[in-house]
Protein backbone atom coordinates (compact mmCIF):
# COMPACT_ATOMS: atom_id res chain seq x y z
CA UNK A 1 0.00 0.00 0.00
CA UNK A 2 1.53 3.91 -0.55
CA UNK A 3 2.48 6.57 1.79
CA UNK A 4 -1.15 8.96 0.44
CA UNK A 5 -3.32 5.68 0.92
CA UNK A 6 -2.02 4.83 4.35
CA UNK A 7 -2.36 8.50 5.73
CA UNK A 8 -6.16 8.72 3.88
CA UNK A 9 -7.02 5.61 6.26
CA UNK A 10 -5.45 6.83 9.47
CA UNK A 11 -7.40 10.52 8.84
CA UNK A 12 -10.68 8.25 8.06
CA UNK A 13 -10.12 6.49 11.51
CA UNK A 14 -9.03 10.01 13.24
CA UNK A 15 -12.16 11.72 12.18
CA UNK A 16 -14.72 8.88 13.15
CA UNK A 17 -12.83 8.81 16.35
CA UNK A 18 -13.65 12.43 16.73
CA UNK A 19 -16.94 11.90 15.54
CA UNK A 20 -16.69 14.62 12.74
CA UNK A 21 -18.42 14.10 9.31
CA UNK A 22 -15.48 14.80 6.23
CA UNK A 23 -17.58 18.13 6.08
CA UNK A 24 -16.83 19.30 9.33
CA UNK A 25 -13.11 17.96 9.19
CA UNK A 26 -12.91 19.45 5.71
CA UNK A 27 -14.45 22.53 7.08
CA UNK A 28 -11.48 22.75 10.42
CA UNK A 29 -8.72 22.30 7.48
CA UNK A 30 -9.71 24.74 5.18
CA UNK A 31 -10.47 22.37 2.59
CA UNK A 32 -13.66 21.34 0.83
CA UNK A 33 -14.91 17.66 1.94
CA UNK A 34 -14.08 16.64 -2.14
CA UNK A 35 -10.54 17.56 -1.57
CA UNK A 36 -10.54 16.13 2.32
CA UNK A 37 -12.16 12.41 0.47
CA UNK A 38 -9.59 12.49 -2.09
CA UNK A 39 -7.17 12.48 0.83
CA UNK A 40 -8.81 9.84 2.93
CA UNK A 41 -8.71 7.90 -0.56
CA UNK A 42 -4.99 8.69 -1.37
CA UNK A 43 -5.89 10.15 -3.91
CA UNK A 44 -4.19 13.57 -3.39
CA UNK A 45 -1.02 14.04 -0.55
CA UNK A 46 -1.43 15.81 2.93
CA UNK A 47 0.08 18.89 3.08
CA UNK A 48 2.56 19.89 5.71
CA UNK A 49 0.62 23.34 6.29
CA UNK A 50 -2.43 20.50 6.37
CA UNK A 51 -0.68 17.66 8.10
CA UNK A 52 0.19 20.25 11.27
CA UNK A 53 -3.43 21.60 11.66
CA UNK A 54 -4.56 17.74 11.51
CA UNK A 55 -2.41 16.81 14.08
CA UNK A 56 -3.19 20.04 16.31
CA UNK A 57 -7.25 19.29 15.95
CA UNK A 58 -7.43 15.64 16.49
CA UNK A 59 -4.82 15.91 19.49
CA UNK A 60 -2.31 13.52 17.70
CA UNK A 61 1.80 13.95 16.28
CA UNK A 62 2.14 14.35 12.89
CA UNK A 63 4.71 10.92 13.26
CA UNK A 64 1.04 9.21 14.19
CA UNK A 65 -0.41 10.61 10.94
CA UNK A 66 2.90 10.07 8.25
CA UNK A 67 4.00 6.41 9.88
CA UNK A 68 1.07 4.76 12.32
CA UNK A 69 3.37 5.42 15.27
CA UNK A 70 1.66 5.97 18.24
CA UNK A 71 3.24 8.63 20.84
CA UNK A 72 2.04 9.87 23.82
CA UNK A 73 -0.24 13.03 23.58
CA UNK A 74 1.61 16.20 23.14
CA UNK A 75 1.90 17.91 26.41
CA UNK A 76 -1.17 20.73 26.79
CA UNK A 77 -0.36 23.63 28.88
CA UNK A 78 -2.23 22.35 31.87
CA UNK A 79 0.66 20.10 32.05
CA UNK A 80 3.10 22.35 32.90
CA UNK A 81 3.97 24.60 35.40
CA UNK A 82 2.14 28.22 35.57
CA UNK A 83 5.62 30.18 35.09
CA UNK A 84 6.46 28.13 31.67
CA UNK A 85 6.23 29.57 28.32
CA UNK A 86 5.42 26.84 25.83
CA UNK A 87 4.98 27.11 21.84
CA UNK A 88 2.54 25.05 20.26
CA UNK A 89 3.63 22.02 17.63
CA UNK A 90 2.03 24.74 14.50
CA UNK A 91 4.65 27.63 15.78
CA UNK A 92 7.35 25.16 15.85
CA UNK A 93 7.05 23.78 12.42
CA UNK A 94 5.97 27.26 11.10
CA UNK A 95 9.10 28.40 12.53
CA UNK A 96 11.45 25.70 10.37
CA UNK A 97 8.94 26.08 7.22
CA UNK A 98 10.10 29.80 6.80
CA UNK A 99 13.89 28.49 8.06
CA UNK A 100 13.66 26.34 5.36
CA UNK A 101 12.35 28.73 2.98
CA UNK A 102 14.95 31.44 3.71
CA UNK A 103 17.75 28.61 2.69
CA UNK A 104 16.73 28.14 -0.38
Amino acid sequence: MDLNREIGERIIRLRKRQNLSRRALAKQLGISHAHLGMIERGERGLTIEKCILLSSTCSVSIDYIVTGDSYPPRPTDKHLPSNTTTFGWIEIAEFILSEAKASL
